[in-house]
């Protein structure tokens, strides 16, 4: 199945949400999505298979360092590798902008994220300790980093 995957802007805002309610347990208001992509230097994929959206990132560059906000895909587009070209396309897109480093964070629980994001060549370079609240229950999250070489 081939996919497609487009930069979109705040215009987008309510369709990422949408995605972002449909790959987590405790989805963004359509609100939060907004003020994000209204910061500067923020700015989204999306992926879309069939005309369909199924799956987003969310991320900002400011001077040479970018940090990914979120990548989801849907549960039923999943396994097929559709993270992967996100992320790809993501680090591709901010590095012909002039990032020299790629950050985010991850909760250490979500191993299906961290095993991408290793895969993709990020490296662990720090712990936030009680980062995530999953309803009362503090779960800490790793600092990823991708440093970016010249070729």
């Amino acid at each position: 199945m081939k996919a497609e995957i487009i930069e979109v802007g705040i215009a987008h805002a309510e369709v990422i949400s949408a995605l972002h309610g449909g790959c987590f347990d405790i989805p963004w208001e359509h609100k939060a999505i907004t003020e994000i992509l209204a910061m500067p230097g923020a700015s989204a994929l999306i992926a879309s298979t069939d005309d369909l959206p199924q799956g987003f990132a969310l991320f900002r560059l400011v001077a040479d360092e970018a940090e990914i906000i979120s990548i989801g895909v849907l549960p039923k587009a999943r396994r097929g590798g559709l993270a992967g070209r996100l992320m790809l396309a993501l680090i591709d897109h901010t590095t012909k902008q002039g990032a020299a480093k790629i950050f985010l964070e991850v909760g250490e629980d979500n191993l299906a994220a961290r095993a991408l994001y290793e895969k993709g060549g990020f490296s662990i370079v720090g712990r936030r300790k009680g980062y995530y609240d999953n309803g009362g229950k503090k779960s800490d999250a790793f600092i990823y980093n991708l440093e970016i070489t010249s070729k």
